[in-house]
């Protein structure tokens, strides 16, 4: 589908919260919709954002009906999620991605967001924000504060990223649109309606609690479904505690593995995702990988 423009927040903007995965704790929310009063922002939440169904945070019904809501609410300007952990994937066929195609709202959040992310620029070209949630929010290690307000006001050029000679595996310059987030939910959508297209697209892809043999066998997972076919490079981001048990391959060993074949340039140990000072990505924007002058910028 067509990507749409990015759906910057101005001052002054509603931004919405909902929990779609993951019960969300009280006081971890509340100080995160405190941070965005402080960014100059107003802050509705959800009638459900503190219900709770077991592992999720309220029924499906819940929590997609809150989402919906602020879909096709026209005071609401953006949307931040509450928490990651697992059940936005149970909500995806529920979701009004065409009031998101008719009024683009930007969507923000990482982890088990990757999954709403993928499919709002899958169902409804939108753009969305890679970056905190409303309870990362809440601890200020967790997120880097400049690239999260360059993100939410759509001042791309500030979201540069700059790395290292160590952290390029393959040489080389890319364009294209990033996509991705959590590898772990990138292999969950595989061979479903909401699997992301990544040809001629630059991968970003990042996990936490996963031993080298799981990262393994997530990277086979886009291999063989074909996901891999056309990108035109790839960032990794910081892999979390993923350090083996036992006998393992090494990580470099496994990116190129995969990504060697592929004769574009790969990256790693970008500073998003699962990490502390985790830089907010914009997802769906034209991103260009240059490891002659080691950075990556973004646009329109």
């Amino acid at each position: 589908m067509r990507r749409q423009p990015y759906p910057a927040l101005r001052p002054g903007a509603r931004i919405g919260i909902v929990a779609l995965s993951g019960p969300a704790r009280r006081a971890r929310v509340r100080r995160g919709a405190g941070i965005l009063r402080k960014c100059g922002y107003s802050v509705a939440p959800g009638a459900h954002l503190f219900s709770r169904h077991g592992y999720l945070a309220g029924s499906d019904e819940q929590r997609a009906g809150d989402f919906n809501r602020m879909l096709r609410d026209p005071r609401i300007d953006g949307i931040l999620f509450a928490r990651g952990g697992y059940g936005a994937l149970r909500l995806l066929p529920c979701l009004d991605w065409e009031a998101l195609r008719r009024r683009p709202r930007l969507l923000i959040g990482f982890s088990d967001i990757t999954a709403v992310l993928a499919a709002a620029r899958t169902r409804a070209g939108v753009p969305g924000l890679h970056g905190p949630t409303a309870s990362t929010l809440a601890e200020p290690y967790r997120f880097h504060a400049p690239s999260f307000r360059a993100g939410l006001r759509g001042r791309l050029e500030s979201l540069a990223l700059r790395f290292g000679a160590a952290s390029i595996v393959r040489s080389g310059e890319a364009r294209g649109e990033l996509a991705g987030g959590c590898l772990s939910l990138l292999a969950s959508l595989a061979g479903t309606p909401y699997e992301p297209d990544l040809r001629g697209k630059i991968l970003f892809w990042e996990d936490v609690n996963e031993e080298p043999f799981r990262l393994d066998r997530m990277l086979q997972q886009l291999r063989l479904s074909g996901m891999l076919r056309g990108v035109r490079g790839i960032l990794v981001g910081k892999l979390t505690n993923c350090k083996p048990k036992g006998p393992s391959l090494r990580e470099r060993d496994l990116l190129q593995e995969y990504f060697a074949p592929l004769g574009v340039p790969v990256v790693r140990g970008i500073p998003a995702g699962h990490c502390v000072h985790a830089r907010s990505l914009p997802i769906g924007v034209q991103a260009h990988i240059d490891t002659r002058q080691r950075r990556v910028t973004f646009s329109e």
